[in-house]
Formats: structure tokens, sequence, C-alpha cells
């Protein structure tokens, strides 16, 4: 479910066309629960020159705290989406950048943020940036929703940034280096967020049906394969080739099994005499 957005009161702010980086990029927070943090990154966003703002599941995001800290901002709150789940935010984006400090889970290859080029390089793309909670972050089931992962590189005891701070280091580092970007030799149609995790459904109902998986790894495996389509990301027409893949082993299962089970009741019967 999505919230449409408040339109703003006043013709002077009104929300702008971003001018920086050939990407269409918006800022994805999951569950912030301090307004004030909220309205600190609609500032910060302004300040660099981006307006698109989505929400999921905030708390209070057009409180007068928040209205406070946004000062003149404030149109960024007000048409900022709303959403019930970081899968239907993303579910429009071609790439998908979450952000984390954690270095534990080999499957989720962290990029450093200075190297964000990296990740960009390529045909312009929607792009997401998907900030987490302020206790906790981003989950592995949200990591596995994205398809590239940034690291703030910090040097002090404590590697969590405040949430406002943490957005606006990367906006300025996107923005810093989009002009060096290269563009791709030729345009690549990146397929969206919402393919990508149907083709992740498919492939795990097909992995449950031929036993791969093992119930007390199940989240690992998730995870491994969420990885690897994160940074192959294919295309639409890739995606809708192995989505063919796929169904042509389900239907060549299904044959085989309706085989298997005549083959079965042709010998009962036999066996039976009948």
């Amino acid at each position: 479910m999505i919230t449409a957005p408040a339109s703003s009161a006043a013709d002077h702010c009104r929300i702008p066309e971003t001018p920086v980086t050939g990407h269409d990029v918006s800022v994805v927070l999951v569950e912030p629960s301090l307004p004030e943090n909220v309205g600190a990154v609609a500032r910060a966003m302004d300040n660099m020159g981006f307006h698109q703002l989505r929400l999921v599941r905030p708390r209070d995001h057009l409180s007068d705290a928040a209205r406070a800290v946004a000062t003149h901002a404030t149109a960024v709150l007000e048409q900022a989406a709303v959403f019930d789940s970081l899968a239907a935010a993303v579910g429009d984006r071609q790439l998908i950048l979450g952000t984390t400090t954690r270095r534990r889970d080999s499957s989720f290859r962290l990029t450093p943020l200075p190297e964000i080029d990296g990740l960009l390089a390529g045909s312009p793309a929607r792009l997401a940036l998907v900030f987490g909670r302020e206790s906790s972050g981003l989950d592995n089931r949200e990591l596995a929703l994205c398809n590239g992962w940034l690291r703030i590189p910090t040097r002090g005891r404590n590697p969590s940034l405040n949430l406002s701070h943490a957005v606006m280091v990367v906006l300025y580092e996107l923005a810093r280096g989009s002009a060096a970007t290269p563009a791709a030799p030729e345009p690549v149609d990146l397929a969206e967020g919402a393919a990508i995790e149907g083709l992740k459904r498919q492939l795990f109902a097909l992995l449950d049906r031929v036993r791969f998986l093992r119930t007390r790894n199940r989240e690992g495996i998730w995870a491994g394969f969420s990885g690897l389509l994160g940074r192959a990301r294919p295309s639409r027409r890739e995606v809708q080739m192995v989505h063919g893949f796929l169904h042509r082993v389900r239907v060549t299962l299904d044959r085989e099994r309706g085989g298997e089970v005549a083959g079965g009741r042709v010998r009962a019967g036999r066996e039976a005499g009948t």
C-alpha cells in the first residue's frame, strides 16, 4: 500500500527537477523512529539537490518536530511517498543500493562509499538509496532486496552514523562523482526490483520442490542467491529468459512425475491381475 504525498502549500516550496547525476534517484528510509531524523534527512536531500523521499512505515514524519528540523525543505516531507514494505518501496527501482555497517555476511559484498562509481557505471537507471533503522539498520531480508551494498568507511570506535549524516555523506559522494561516471556504450534495460523478487520466488519454489533447501539454512541460501542475482543485475530480457527456463523445468518435472504415477498404476494393476 502506498500513501499519496500531500501537495505543497506554497508555490516557492514546490520541488524542482533534480539536476544531479544521470540517474533517477530516490532516498528510501526504512522504519525511521524519530521524526526529527526524517526532517534532517529532508534538509540534507534539499541541500544536495535530491527530492524524491520514500518512507517505509515512518513515525510522525509530518509532525511539527520533523518540519522544524527540515526548515526550508518541508516540501520534501510533504511530497514523500509512504509504503507498507521495502519491497513495495523499491519495486519500480532498477538499481537498489542498501547501506550497512555489517561485514559478517559474505553474501552481500560491501562496496566502500568512495567506490560508488563502480556500482553506478552503465546506463542511467531508476536508483534507490536505502537506509535502515536508527537502532539496527537493515536486516538480511531487506539487504536481499538490494542489488548493491554500500559501507561508509569510518575511523572512530563507533562505526554507526546518524541517519541524516549518512544520507548527506552518500548524496555528496554521489553528486561529486556523477560527472565522471562513464555511460555504457549501449543502454541496458535493467530489470526492476519487483521482477527480480518474482524470479527469486519462482527459483525458491523450484528449489523447494527438488529438496535442495535445508530448513535450518533457508535464510543463508536465500541470501546467497539474492547476492548472486544482485551482483548480476540482469536486464528485463534476461529475467524473462530465466523465468522461461524455470517454467520449462517445472513443466518437465510435472510431466515426468505424471509418467511415474501412471507407470506405477500400470504395474500395480498387473500385480493385482487386472
